[in-house]
């Protein structure tokens, strides 16, 4: 049948859009065309015009502009003719619906984030990413419930394999190990949203998807909790003795703390030196020649950091039998 059918006058209609040309076609694209029923004739197109095809903006449930919107198929007149050549005059038809061999729906294979693993405080911002089976469509929504019970938008930028959002850390907020707890289809508002691929097949499982969490994939923190005072002991009370001072997390800034007390120890003689362990939650301090410390003393360490950031003033009292 290919020979009998005149290519030029068969447009895949883009959006169904009157103002944009659409996707024309030579008898060079068509593999075969063959009448497998009564009604029914199957076009088959090289595999170079598919895939042009396939990669024209707003083709199938894509749109030409921001609005995703069907396509179709119009065919002019003369585009068939019968066996003894005469061309047909009745055979235009407009806005015909094309059907797709394809019906997979996409499904969210995961969720990661490219905020890097550590640990975070209030006002930190962390991506949010969800990574789905197949390309969706720009646009293409849904909302995130992570354990911290915040409520994140993630949208699909442009077509492709992800949609984004940002999470913007609380005072209030809190997690060891920050993961997704739920997704639904809906946007910010809870209105009802559509993630769907390229041939209008819509995402429909909510299911969160096993060993993929966010939590399995990244190592985020939640921290607002300041570091604190957590025990100090001493081997004794005169130079060369020692006081270990710990915290209830690990220090980020331990240079600093450790140059701010061998300063506040060189009044009267020799400094004293300091030396980090417990994975930087405990500082030995060994006290420098003619120093020396008593039971009740109070040692106030100023701007001590954790790995989130928090900041806190600290005073150990120690506690010497």
């Amino acid at each position: 049948m290919k020979s009998y059918l005149d290519w030029n006058k068969l447009v895949w209609d883009l959006d169904g859009d009157a103002t944009d040309p659409g996707v024309s076609f030579s008898a060079s694209d068509i593999t075969s065309a063959v009448v497998t029923s009564a009604t029914t004739l199957t076009v088959t197109l090289t595999g170079v015009k598919a895939a042009a095809l396939e990669a024209t903006t707003g083709f199938a449930a894509d749109g030409l502009d921001e609005a995703n919107a069907a396509d179709q198929i119009d065919v002019s007149a003369g585009f068939t003719k019968d066996f003894a050549g005469n061309v047909s005059t009745t055979d235009a038809a407009a806005n015909l619906a094309p059907s797709y061999s394809d019906t997979t729906k996409p499904t969210v294979t995961s969720f990661t984030s490219s905020t890097a693993d550590g640990s975070y405080n209030n006002e930190d911002q962390i991506n949010i990413t969800a990574n789905t089976s197949e390309t969706i469509l720009g646009g293409s929504k849904m909302t995130v419930t992570l354990g911290t019970a915040d409520q994140i938008e993630l949208t699909a930028l442009q077509n492709g394999t992800t949609l984004v959002g940002t999470y913007t850390v609380s005072a209030i907020d809190s997690s060891t190990d920050l993961k997704v707890s739920s997704f639904s289809l809906t946007d910010s508002s809870g209105n009802a949203t559509t993630v769907s691929d390229i041939y209008g097949n819509l995402l429909t499982s909510t299911s969160m998807p096993a060993n993929q969490n966010l939590s399995d994939n990244s190592a985020i923190v939640i921290d607002n909790v300041p570091i604190a005072a957590a025990s100090s002991t001493a081997t004794g009370v005169d130079a060369g003795d020692s006081v270990a001072l710990t915290f209830t997390e690990a220090v980020a800034n331990t240079d600093t703390i450790s140059a701010a007390i061998e300063a506040a120890t060189d009044t009267y003689g020799t400094s004293a030196s300091t030396a980090w362990s417990n994975s930087n939650k405990t500082v030995t301090v060994t006290l420098g020649s003619d120093e020396a410390v008593s039971d009740g003393t109070e040692l106030t360490i100023s701007g001590v950091q954790d790995s989130a950031g928090n900041d806190s003033d600290i005073i150990f009292t120690l506690d010497i039998a």
